[in-house]
């Protein structure tokens, strides 16, 4: 198993409220789960709207234990921005984050036998809403001291690394933009329904 995380995350994991269960993926490393455990999962996930879009980042602020979550929606542009004040994305971990099947929210087989204690856990999401649309993660982790970005768009990285504006502290802000742009049948029916 390939892990993205040089123990930046450690640290905000111990500092976490027990409330929300042990097995909750905030200030954990993302990494790529073992075939057995994809195998186990099967189905990938299908972005199939604006509103699943949602749905989906609004977990993983959930999960990265967010206590305040801003949205903004603009339908005719097809972009969405979540704002999220939770553990952040530790600068190790980028390299896998949007990646198909990196998640820090199931570390292996024994952890998926235990129960799941989180929204999501398949590490399919991010990875699926960058395929259908530019998607721009910046992510500050809790106790660092920069802020990180990528930039995808189509599922291809455009950019990574150091983020020009730094956040004051923790969290994630995760745009989306263009939704559906490389698939104008399915993006003109969504703009004509709604």
């Amino acid at each position: 198993m390939q892990r993205y995380c040089d123990g930046a995350c450690d640290g905000a994991r111990a500092t976490a409220t027990p409330k929300l269960g042990k097995n909750m993926g905030g200030g954990q490393c993302i990494q790529v789960l073992p075939a057995v455990l994809v195998a186990k999962l099967r189905a990938p996930l299908v972005i199939r709207s604006l509103a699943q879009t949602l749905e989906e980042l609004a977990a993983n602020s959930i999960d990265a234990r967010g206590t305040r979550v801003e949205i903004e929606v603009d339908i005719t542009a097809l972009s969405l921005t979540v704002v999220d004040d939770g553990c952040g994305i530790p600068q190790a971990s980028f390299a896998a984050v949007a990646g198909r099947h990196c998640t820090s929210k199931l570390q292996d087989q024994k952890h998926w036998e235990s129960g799941i204690a989180t929204l999501g856990f398949k590490g399919e999401a991010l990875a699926s809403i960058a395929e259908v649309s530019v998607l721009q993660l910046t992510s500050k982790a809790a106790g660092a001291f920069e802020t990180h970005v990528k930039l995808l768009k189509g599922g291809k990285v455009i950019k990574q690394g150091l983020a020009s504006e730094q956040r004051q502290k923790s969290g994630t802000v995760v745009c989306v933009k263009d939704f559906l742009f490389n698939q104008p049948v399915k993006r003109r029916h969504f703009t004509q329904t709604g």
